[in-house]
């Protein structure tokens, strides 16, 4: 054992891995002699000598903790050993809900000053029971981006902290590059940190990763001067590639997985796009949780605007490129939503679950379920018939434009004297769309529900010159902005995206 051992460590540092392992591929950035070892921390506490450094990566995780005895505690005392251990066996195993840690409010973290916060994800740790000596990182909830503008709660969880002159993780965090972990520089100080903690010194470098998903440009970086068609053509790969636009192999596997995983599947990219043609649409899109290989599931409903807003970006590259492919997919998959897939609201007279086509024209949400197929969003609608718009126009195309004009008069129908109405419904209890019409609803202060249809009302009346479509949307953003910020809701995202919305 002492041979293995003496051959693993370097200058008295061994790491318990199982490799690959972020961490030790950085610090092999320094020495690249270091290598894991198979020892348990018992074993490796009992083998090493007095002042050396073990880094305990958290080989089981997330299924099995990391066993830290009180015989181990007392030999690492009184050995002096700097030691860093990833998900102790300290208390039950929880799921985090909280994204962010927060460097706590009496310490800091190397270069990183108290309240500056880190984003780690949704990731298992260990709620400890242990009495915390030392907090460094608690999961917490917090208002600010790069700090936590009014402190941290009264309830928080420690993420990275000291016991006993023993430096604990609550998270496996040496996985931070696989997992995507934000920002870098921060992260770095991190490890930087923990490494000189447990005796391992940088040399004045600076320890530093290219993360897996990274901006395009960075923060000053001089735009060239295709920007806007290289961003285009970056999308467009982007649907390809992951797999958005949908073929039959994958609608099948949609089709008889979907239900059992929620809905949300991890699909593989797409090597060869050749044969992807959008006749059967495109997936909602990609959830933002992120799993523990930094992979992100796919949301396998079938939404009426993600569809058009999607046939308008293979539009848009059309209009940049001339590419007969983009125009081709951009009308199938606008066929496919309008045209096949029966999105836009049919009327049969007498049967079915409008039977008077009070709302006839209007745009179904979603194929998800069959709560979704029957149910009605404003704010989709109208994100549905702008993008709609896009594509009849850079596609010189007049096939969708029955789906269009009644897409168009159907939401005016719904919508009051004062330009609002309810930001959504089911089609089966929406049964008097002229008692509506001819009234002026409680508006709602929520731009992200009501204020884009005023925008399709504005180009209808460009288009037609039917007054109710200018009057309505005039008097509706007279009243929002006169009422701003006073009266305006915030969404999950605050404030911010409902000035977004409005503008």
């Amino acid at each position: 054992m002492i041979t293995l051992l003496s051959a693993l460590m370097v200058g008295g540092v061994q790491f318990l891995c199982t490799p690959p392992n972020d961490l030790l591929q950085l610090v092999q950035q320094i020495d690249p002699s270091y290598k894991c070892s198979t020892l348990t921390l018992d074993a490796a506490v009992a083998a090493a000598n007095t002042g050396d450094g073990i880094l305990s990566l958290a080989r089981g995780y997330p299924n099995t903790t990391t066993s830290v005895s009180s015989a181990t505690m007392k030999a690492i005392a009184s050995k002096q050993l700097k030691v860093y251990v990833e998900f102790p066996d300290s208390g039950p195993v929880v799921m985090s809900t909280l994204e962010r840690a927060v460097v706590s409010s009496n310490n800091s973290l190397g270069s990183l000053t108290a309240m500056t916060l880190l984003n780690v994800h949704a990731i298992p740790f260990v709620q400890t029971k242990q009495k915390v000596e030392t907090h460094l990182l608690d999961f917490a909830v917090v208002a600010g981006y790069d700090t936590a503008v009014d402190g941290l709660p009264t309830s928080t969880y420690p993420l990275l902290f000291e016991n006993s002159s023993v430096l604990f993780a609550a998270a496996q965090l040496s996985q931070f590059q696989t997992m995507r972990f934000s920002p870098v520089s921060r992260w770095s100080t991190v490890f930087e940190f923990i490494l000189s903690y447990t005796g391992i010194q940088t040399g004045g470098k600076t320890l530093s990763f290219k993360p897996n998903v990274y901006p395009a440009y960075q923060k000053d970086e001089v735009l060239p001067a295709n920007a806007k068609s290289l961003s285009l053509q970056r999308a467009v790969t982007w649907y390809l590639r992951s797999g958005m636009v949908i073929d039959y192999s994958r609608m099948m596997e949609a089709i008889t997985q979907g239900p059992s995983h929620k809905n949300r599947i991890f699909f593989d990219l797409i090597s060869n796009t050749t044969k992807l043609t959008g006749r059967i649409g495109v997936f909602e899109g990609h959830a933002s949780t992120i799993n523990l290989q930094g992979r992100q599931p796919t949301g396998i409903n079938i939404r009426n605007d993600c569809n058009t807003e999607t046939a308008m970006a293979f539009a848009g590259l059309y209009r940049e490129t001339g590419d007969e492919v983009m125009k081709q997919i951009s009308t199938n998959i606008l066929n496919y939503i309008w045209i096949h897939g029966g999105f836009s609201n049919p009327w049969m007279p007498g049967i079915g679950v409008d039977a008077k086509g009070e709302t006839f024209g209007l745009q179904i949400w979603s194929s998800g379920t069959s709560v979704s197929a029957a149910e009605y969003y404003k704010d989709d609608n109208a994100r549905a018939l702008l993008a709609g718009l896009a594509v009849t126009s850079w596609l010189n195309d007049t096939r969708w434009q029955t789906q269009l004009v009644t897409g168009i008069l159907s939401n005016l129908r719904w919508t009051g004297t004062n330009g609002f109405g309810a930001n959504d419904g089911f089609f089966s209890k929406m049964n008097d769309w002229e008692s509506v019409y001819n009234s002026a609803p409680s508006p709602t202060y929520s731009p992200h529900y009501q204020s884009y249809l005023w925008a399709v009302y504005l180009w209808g009346y460009k288009a037609s010159g039917h007054q109710p479509l200018y009057d309505r949307a005039y008097a509706a953003i007279k009243i929002m902005m006169d009422n701003y910020p006073t009266k305006w809701i915030p969404t999950s995202n605050g404030i911010t995206m409902q000035r977004a919305s409005c503008f």
